[in-house]
């Protein structure tokens, strides 16, 4: 009788405004397992869940408004809620976070939900009209679920911001997040959800209009769609930076915008910003549609970078797969930029991916992206969107006729439906198995099993090897590397070997350029690797004057001995003799730099670059990653 008592005691339900007249004198008289359920109207209060394990529900979200009257965070949990600590179904507005510098913003603040150390539920809410971020999370680890974030505004004077211990205010700030800012794993080892949201008209003056997240760890961004944020910087739908793992899947981010005019910074990346991630965990940017991200004034640098998504400075690996990219200007859709702690050339990985650039459909990626279409199922084709309205009910859909459809690689998918929720995947095109689209938006067809197996091999096919597949070398030196090429299915045709998203300045010399295999059969050849041009007077680069003493010391004394006449010989002799030494003297001159030049060769720094073995009868490409390390 005791444990039913205790029972029916923690799950009562207590009314607002029929038991108390105020949301927090709900929460004050609840125990964990309570549902505090608010009816309409507006409640001019902030309120805090002290830690209690209970529902916060609103009977109408859009009826329910908890207004903080700009006098700090509307909502608090920052006394180590879990995921049984649940905010649900009202609209949160009009709050300010705390003042930077104050007492009571020393762990952070945020002005529409705070959350320091705590892990709580969101569900079903309107966050909107909140001065600072929208929600800010400060070792913190939340679901965010099913929510409108909207029309939040993180001023410079207002934004959250956290300050470095190592530096002063003003620098080594991390500003931004209009919409979502999320600073700090979550001690309880949980990570960050944002999942089916709509994240739109959210601004910042400096960085992510969005979804800005730093240092986060582990964080999950699925089925949202991102729209119209701006932010005075970058990333301004969605930013992650310095050792935050995003998985990053099946959202539409589409019309948001930096604007250099803002804070006189420089527009980059207005679409996803994927920067600083380290470690060994891999970042996932997979079954997204990035539309029309732009900037909205002229950038500070010369080149543009990546409307629609920018990957830099990372020394994790980072996965781009299944996605649908449309570019906004002549410049590439997507910028890969070299890593900062390891001087890694690019890590990011692209996997059947459409990137088209209807302002020039000619450039798709920046060069440090390497040449993508072709390789691995990445294509740059229109998609034939059947609407780009977003009022129309089959916006960024794909057409039946849509090269994306029926093209994506079913090892990476992340869902077993898309963004409307129709069954992923499908077989829309007559393939005979299903095939999943690029995009956040699955064709109907024939829906195949989750994840889909892949067709039996039907045809030859084969393998190739790198070896050695990681090596160091010196600038304006080279290195054999071992080619081993198998046959596993059938009888391949000619393969052709080649190297893809080679460092400056290095080449490939193949001793054969194309090997054939026979049933079952293994061939081997093999490439040199040069860290230099080795190019005569062509593109090179004055070489310090020990380079002329060196050139007075090899051709001076035999300049002397023939004008002396020391050495006696006939004159067919003496023509030959000089020809010779001529000749000599040119090629020193060439390759080592008597000539006042040197050839250019790689940086120092650690790259990685393909070879790329195809079959064009077959229609295969395989490849093999090979690490260098070019040392001085």
């Amino acid at each position: 009788m005791a444990l039913v008592t205790q029972l029916a005691f923690a799950q009562r339900m207590i009314r607002v405004p029929g038991d108390t007249p105020s949301i927090q004198g709900g929460i004050d008289a609840a125990e964990d397992g309570d549902t505090v359920l608010v009816e309409a109207g507006v409640y001019s209060e902030r309120i805090d869940f002290h830690g209690k394990k209970i529902t916060v529900r609103g009977s109408s979200a859009v009826d329910v408004i908890l207004d903080g009257g700009a006098n700090g965070p509307v909502v608090t949990f920052a006394s180590g809620e879990g995921r049984s600590s649940v905010l649900a179904n009202l609209t949160i507005q009009n709050g300010r976070a705390f003042d930077r510098g104050t007492v009571a913003a020393i762990n952070g603040s945020a002005g529409g939900i705070y959350i320091f150390q705590a892990s709580p539920s969101l569900k079903d809410l309107i966050v909107q009209k909140n001065l600072q971020c929208g929600l800010g999370v400060f070792s913190g680890a939340p679901r965010v679920e099913g929510s409108l974030i909207q029309g939040n505004n993180a001023p410079f004077e207002f934004a959250c911001m956290i300050v470095s211990a190592e530096t002063s205010p003003g620098r080594g700030e991390s500003q931004g997040g209009g919409g979502i800012f999320l600073y700090n794993k979550s001690p309880d080892g949980l990570y960050a959800e944002i999942v089916g949201n709509r994240i739109e008209g959210n601004s910042s003056f400096l960085r992510a209009g969005g979804i800005f997240a730093i240092s986060a760890g582990n964080l999950l961004i699925a089925n949202n769609v991102v729209a119209n944020n701006q932010s005075g910087d970058t990333g301004a739908g969605i930013m992650t930076t310095d050792a935050t793992t995003p998985e990053i899947t099946q959202n539409l981010v589409f019309g948001n915008s930096t604007d250099q005019t803002v804070n006189f910074g420089s527009p980059l990346a207005p679409g996803i910003d994927i920067r600083e991630a380290f470690g060994s965990s891999s970042s996932i940017i997979a079954e997204n549609t990035i539309y029309q991200n732009k900037a909205i004034s002229q950038p500070v640098f010369e080149v543009r970078y990546g409307s629609q998504l920018y990957v830099g400075f990372s020394d994790a690996p980072v996965i781009v797969s299944n996605n649908v990219f449309s570019g906004s200007d002549i410049y590439p859709p997507i910028a890969c930029v070299p890593g900062i702690k390891s001087n890694e050339l690019v890590r990011a990985r692209f996997d059947h991916n459409d990137v088209f650039n209807p302002s020039n459909p000619s450039v798709a990626y920046t060069s440090a992206c390497g040449s993508q279409p072709g390789l691995d199922g990445n294509i740059s084709s229109d998609p034939q969107f059947l609407s780009t309205l977003p009022i129309d009910q089959n916006a960024f859909q794909l057409a039946q006729d849509s090269p994306a459809v029926d093209s994506g690689n079913n090892a990476q998918v992340y869902a077993t439906s898309d963004l409307l929720g129709n069954p992923r995947v499908q077989d829309a095109t007559g393939l005979g198995h299903a095939q999943v689209d690029m995009g956040a938006y699955e064709r109907a067809g024939v829906v195949g099993s989750i994840p889909p197996q892949p067709p039996p091999a039907s045809g030859p096919d084969f393998t190739i090897v790198a070896d050695p597949a990681s090596l160091s070398l010196q600038r304006w030196h080279h290195a054999e590397v071992q080619i081993v090429a198998s046959a596993t299915v059938g009888t391949p045709g000619n393969i052709v070997l080649s190297c893809a998203n080679l460092p400056s300045d290095a080449s490939c010399t193949f001793r054969t350029t194309s090997i054939s295999l026979g049933s079952g059969a293994t061939a081997k050849t093999s490439f040199s690797l040069d860290t230099s041009t080795l190019l005569l007077f062509a593109n090179e680069k004055q070489k310090p004057t020990s380079g002329i003493w060196f050139c007075l010391l090899a051709g001076g004394p035999i300049l002397w001995c023939i004008r002396r006449r020391i050495v006696k010989i006939r004159s067919l002799r003496l023509v030959a003799a000089y020809h010779f030494v001529a000749a000599t003297l040119f090629m020193l001159t060439g390759l080592t730099g008597c000539s006042g030049k040197y050839p250019d060769a790689t940086p120092v720094g650690t790259y990685r670059f393909q070879l790329v073995a195809t079959d064009a009868s077959l229609g295969i490409t395989r490849r093999a990653d090979i690490t260098l390390l070019v040392v001085p």
